[in-house]
């Protein structure tokens, strides 16, 4: 790889951490809102965080910025007839009076991205194309997109009312939005479920919360979406609030506390301390120590206070140098240094050779290894004083994933099928269910939680449900898969980045590689981040999943032409190689030596090791 095609990757980073809009909007004390940025930092043209609803028709005379403009204006609250109408007068303010009376779009809100700008067709025609994204509904999921027509085409005449310039005449039969004008009038907000059967851990269920919703009234909203259920891809991996649940009043705001008054449908302990850290998660209005105050029929219940430790996605400190990273350098698991050094290998003894990748789970309490072995590739388990052979072994083996940010559980894809093996022990193993996926799986990222999986099948991009029973290896099967809407062709890699968010890598149209960072969903996307044609490779596409709370950078390994490279920081710099930091010296110790060195001889040059397969702990 060249020095200029390293230059040109540098585009596939510059302004991935700033090209999302996700900030997540909460009720503050009295009146104030507090905009809760959780994600990357907003980039050019994200629209400032007060703007609620778009903006009625103004004079225009430019065709195509009449039409953004009109897709821009079903963004609102659809919650409620009320509501819905009001948006629906915003979309009015754009038609003529005739295009008023005959136009019936129904209530769906389908999100769209252009896949062509919209372009003058004749003297009043106007042609976009698009990609269905998928369909927002009322309570701020997406749901897969129900319709297929990519090609519209929209009339526009002078407006015969005030505000003069251009109306349209002949609007598409459906009620379409842009999915630029979701960072605009959307806030992105999880709601918390459960895991289901062991309730050990809470699962994000992303949804889009608008910003027409008054603030005294987002609580409400939000709390009425969590007993509504989960959307229909995780419905299996999370549990429901308890049958009865409802809210008593309105959840109110103080100096010290979120007050959450329900219905006595809860009376357990454990189940009290599950519910409170799912309200508080959900609920949470900014990133002060704000406590929680649940009450079943206005009677103040006692709670734990350990939300934190509910959620998969927090970990105690990472250090000052961030999360442990490991590489295989020239063949041998090897911990890389912060800084320039020689990093001896890994206490694992003689099996710590023929290292393809490799996986170590927090504190290195516990490594896997895939070595590649009479031209087969195995799993080692195990602890650096007992790494044993699982006795799976194939033609090909993808990195191993620990579930759950622990040691006890992983994954790993062994010719295009996951296998779930113990991570203690001899290694048990057994394959994952997956009638319902459509193919070899070639890439797999699970999130903290390790409910929900990213799977790259047939160069495509799916999300499902990792389904466990009991966490019995043979219960583990996967939900129905959900395509998500990327943009890109022959998927190479993805990871996950932040709890709702993947960073993957893919072709463009001129089959050039990019890398875009993307919400679960596919909703939202970073802007095209490199238009140079890039003829190189991207595998073995990792990222650390920093604490929701306190972590909003960026950190990825990734090989690219086979060698490792890194991108660290709330600023995206050069991929920086790893083999910087892994340098060895080829002088010959004076034990090894047979023959003298004399002191005026000048020392051998650093060789630089051949480093891949970089994986950070856990």
């Amino acid at each position: 790889m060249t020095g200029l095609d390293r230059r040109r990757l540098l585009g596939l980073f510059t302004g991935a951490g700033a090209a999302l809009a996700l900030g997540a909007c909460s009720i503050g004390p009295g009146d104030e809102v507090v905009r809760d940025r959780l994600g990357p930092t907003a980039g050019p043209g994200v629209a400032p965080a007060t703007l609620a609803t778009p903006p009625k028709r103004t004079a225009t005379e430019v065709h195509g910025d009449l039409v953004k403009q009109f897709l821009q204006a079903a963004a609102g609250d659809h919650g409620s007839q009320a509501s819905h109408a009001q948006v629906m007068e915003v979309l009015k303010s754009y038609l003529s009076p005739r295009a008023i009376e005959e136009w019936s779009p129904g209530t769906e809100v389908n999100l769209v991205r252009f896949t062509s700008q919209p372009t003058r067709n004749g003297p009043n025609g106007v042609n976009f194309s698009v990609q269905h994204l998928g369909v927002l509904t009322p309570d701020g999921r997406v749901e897969p997109p129900r319709l297929t027509q990519k090609t519209y085409t929209v009339y526009v005449d002078k407006s015969t009312t005030s505000p003069g310039g251009l109306v349209i005449t002949k609007p598409p039969n459906d009620l379409l939005l842009i999915d630029t004008a979701v960072p605009r009038y959307y806030d992105v907000r999880p709601v918390y479920f459960l895991s289901s059967g062991d309730a050990s851990t809470l699962v994000p269920d992303l949804r889009y919360l608008p910003r027409a919703v008054p603030p005294e009234q987002q609580g409400n909203r939000l709390l009425e979406w969590l007993v509504n259920g989960p959307s229909s891809w995780l419905d299996r991996a999370v549990a429901r609030l308890p049958e009865g649940t409802a809210r008593r009043g309105n959840i109110t705001l103080s100096t010290d506390n979120v007050t959450v008054n329900l219905t006595a449908s809860v009376s357990d302990a454990t189940a009290l301390d599950n519910l409170a850290a799912q309200l508080w998660w959900t609920l949470r209005p900014d990133r002060s120590n704000r406590g929680l105050q649940l009450r079943t029929e206005s009677v103040p219940v006692t709670t734990s206070t350990a939300y934190l430790s509910k959620n998969a996605a927090v970990l105690e400190s990472t250090g000052q140098d961030g999360p442990r990273r490991y590489a295989v350098v020239d063949g041998s698991l090897r911990r890389v240094p912060s800084g320039p050094a020689t990093a001896p290998p890994l206490a694992l003894g003689n099996v710590n050779q023929n290292v393809v990748v490799a996986a170590v789970s927090r504190r290195a309490e516990a490594v896997a290894l895939v070595r590649k072995r009479y031209g087969r590739h195995q799993l080692w388990i195990g602890t650096a004083d007992r790494i044993v052979y699982s006795g799976l072994e194939g033609d090909s083996m993808s990195a191993p994933t620990w579930l759950d940010r622990g040691k006890s559980k992983l994954l790993v894809i062994v010719d295009g099928k996951i296998h779930a093996v113990e991570g203690e022990g001899a290694g048990a193993h057994a394959p994952v269910h997956d009638e319902r996926l459509p193919g070899r799986v070639t890439a797999m990222s699970v999130a903290p939680d390790g409910r929900r999986m990213a799977l790259v099948i047939g160069g495509k991009l799916y999300v499902a449900a990792l389904i466990r029973d009991g966490n019995r290896l043979s219960s583990f099967s996967i939900g129905q898969p959900r395509l998500v809407p990327t943009g890109l062709s022959d998927l190479q890699g993805v990871a996950f980045t932040k709890e709702d968010h993947l960073v993957i890598a893919g072709l463009g149209e001129e089959q050039e590689v990019l890398l875009f960072e993307i919400t679960v969903d596919g909703v939202l996307r970073s802007a095209q981040l490199s238009p140079a044609r890039l003829h190189t490779e991207i595998s073995n596409l990792v990222a650390y999943v920093d604490n929701p709370i306190t972590g909003a950078g960026l950190n990825l390994l990734l090989d690219i032409d086979g060698s490792a490279f890194q991108v660290f920081g709330n600023t995206i710099r050069d991929p920086e190689p790893l083999s910087q930091f892994l340098v060895s010296s080829s002088e010959p110790t004076p034990a090894a030596s047979a023959t003298p060195v004399s002191p005026t001889t000048s020392p051998s040059p650093p060789v630089v090791p051949t480093v891949s397969a970089a994986c950070f702990e856990g």
